[in-house]
């Protein structure tokens, strides 16, 4: 009942009508000119793209050019509207705002799914130079949990990528922080490659240990960059159908029945590895390693 073109009174007014339209495009990031189109095609150019890129930049723009037809229709429907149709005109305003309204959404249909994958699809859906907000629904846990770790590992990966510009024994110390790190996420990479070409003239880090663990965390990136370069190529998603369903409800019951003992066990390994980083027998990083390594073990969702 809240998506109406009629004014507070529940009156039909052509100028109240025209700007509800005009209100709700620009509320939902809708181009409604082909000028419009035009300023955000310059700016899928202002950066350099690989083939997947182009492609996804093609898509965008056809997807503008059908939102600046559904507007100018929707328009077009308001201004010759009677008194008789108002309905179908307030049908097809509804209709167009929930078509824009969900191509702000977007689902990953594979609650399992990490968070550099998470991350990959994000990149996937803003193109170079746009701002987006970003809102997640998920149990802090699985998937929620691990998209969550990505940027905690980004700020420790940036306090270590500063330190490793400082001409003083700090230097040393977030060498050793990225060497230690599980891995070096897309968060990082371009982060951490420029801080190795900068750590590479630093007088601080001129010694031979030094420069060998440069070379080794150079390995590291490129070994790392290599894993995540296809995440979003793969991203996987479930059958629908009747057959997937079943195999859904298989799945489900059978977690459900072997997480109950697993959970037991689970339990025994994060207490051991308390114990032995309370006695200083393991690190801090590895610790967090195999507590995540136990919580992707349970039921995601």
């Amino acid at each position: 009942k809240t998506l109406t073109l009629k004014d507070p009174s529940g009156a039909f007014r052509l100028d109240h009508a025209q700007e509800t339209v005009r209100k709700a495009a620009k509320e939902l990031r809708q181009p409604i000119s082909e000028k419009h189109v035009a300023d955000l095609s310059r700016s899928l150019t202002r950066t350099e793209v690989d083939d997947a890129m182009v492609n996804r930049n093609g898509q965008l723009e056809q997807q503008w050019q059908r939102a600046v037809a559904e507007y100018r229709e929707l328009v077009s429907k308001v201004e010759s509207t009677t008194a008789v149709d108002i309905e179908s005109t307030e049908a097809l305003f509804r209709s167009t705002y929930i078509k824009w309204y969900q191509r702000k959404i977007v689902v990953v249909p594979r609650y399992e799914a990490t968070g550099e994958e998470i991350i990959s699809r994000i990149v996937e859906e803003v193109p170079p130079g746009f701002l987006a907000k970003i809102m997640g629904l998920q149990n802090i846990k699985g998937t929620g949990l691990d998209f969550v770790y990505r940027f905690q590992a980004w700020d420790t990966c940036h306090e270590a990528c500063l330190a490793m510009t400082e001409n003083n024994d700090q230097a040393q110390k977030g060498l050793d922080t990225l060497l230690a790190m599980p891995e070096i996420g897309q968060l990082c990479q371009q982060m951490v490659a420029g801080a190795i070409e900068k750590a590479q003239r630093n007088p601080a880090l001129k010694r031979a240990d030094s420069e060998k663990q440069l070379e080794l965390l150079r390995e590291k990136l490129d070994h790392d960059i290599d894993k995540t370069a296809n995440l979003g190529q793969d991203f996987g998603t479930r059958d629908g159908g009747l057959i997937g369903k079943f195999k859904d409800w298989i799945v489900d019951n059978a977690h459900q029945y072997f997480d109950t003992n697993d959970s037991l066990r689970r339990r025994e390994r994060a207490d051991l590895i308390y114990r032995e980083l309370a006695h200083c027998r393991i690190g801090r990083q590895r610790a967090i390693v195999e507590l995540r390594k136990i919580n992707k073990r349970q039921k995601a969702g």
